[in-house]
């Protein structure tokens, strides 16, 4: 018995009164100590043991929780020899295609690379308008940079006309600009065919994924009638977006 033993793991557990290993600098007290990798399959062994454990007690609890909220028992819910079977593998290595034996495999947690800045420059992309918004102001937070609209409003009422409006923003979030400078341009007027450019400002973009808040400060905005003005937004001579704004007596 004891040889078939030694055949098999290359070693002879001692008795049970005796500890596993005793540490000892005598190395005839073991003629045929456990190499390196023995202990390290115990250790595994041992480590999956303990991880099918915690698994089987987290499904029954998961089940019981189901089976109290339903009012039902639970059926066929969790099989537990399937993650038995699950921690049973953990840490085993497939052996490697012919073609990759030999070389060095890759981190398994190894973030990927950001994509190059010149396949970003390739990507042809056209703006997309996320958010357009008239409002009183727009505060930015010095420490976070996130910005807060304040009294969004779509119509302007008045008593008399001509009226002029002291002062309104004009906020909008867009994407997908391609990196590099661009120019946007805001028109108005009651005839949607020929409005009047109202400002005309450049902006830079960095990336595609970016995401590009612009604040633009209308001051002495004059409304000379009552009506629906309408709005265009235009980046790079490309029209964005049309929309209006009422004004009304």
């Amino acid at each position: 018995m004891r040889d078939s033993r030694k055949e098999k793991f290359g070693f002879v557990f001692a008795d049970a009164a005796r500890p596993r290993f005793q540490p000892t600098n005598d190395h005839s007290a073991h003629p045929n100590p456990p190499s390196s990798t023995t202990k390290n399959r115990i250790h595994s062994a041992h480590f999956i043991s303990l991880i099918a454990i915690q698994i089987a007690r987290a499904s029954t609890t998961v089940a019981s929780a189901i089976t109290a909220q339903s009012g039902q028992p639970s059926k066929d819910w969790v099989n537990v020899n399937v993650f038995v079977v699950i921690a049973a593998n953990i840490g085993r290595q497939s052996p490697r295609p012919p073609a990759l034996q030999g070389k060095k495999p890759r981190a398994q947690n190894a973030l990927r690379r950001p994509a190059p800045a010149a396949l970003l420059r390739a990507v042809q992309s056209k703006p997309q308008l996320l958010a357009w918004l008239t409002c009183d102001g727009v505060h930015i937070d010095p420490g976070s940079g996130k910005h807060t609209i304040l009294g969004i409003f779509s119509n302007i009422q008045a008593r008399q006309f001509p009226v002029t409006h002291p002062f309104m923003v004009w906020f909008l979030t867009i994407t997908d600009c391609s990196p590099g400078k661009h120019s946007l341009r805001i028109s108005m007027g009651l005839d949607a065919t020929q409005p009047q450019k109202l400002l005309e400002r450049p902006f830079e973009s960095q990336s595609p994924l970016h995401r590009i808040n612009l604040i633009n400060e209308i001051r002495g905005l004059s409304f000379p009638a009552p009506g629906d003005y309408s709005i265009l937004i235009e980046i790079d001579d490309e029209p964005l977006l049309a929309t209006n704004i009422s004004v009304s007596g």
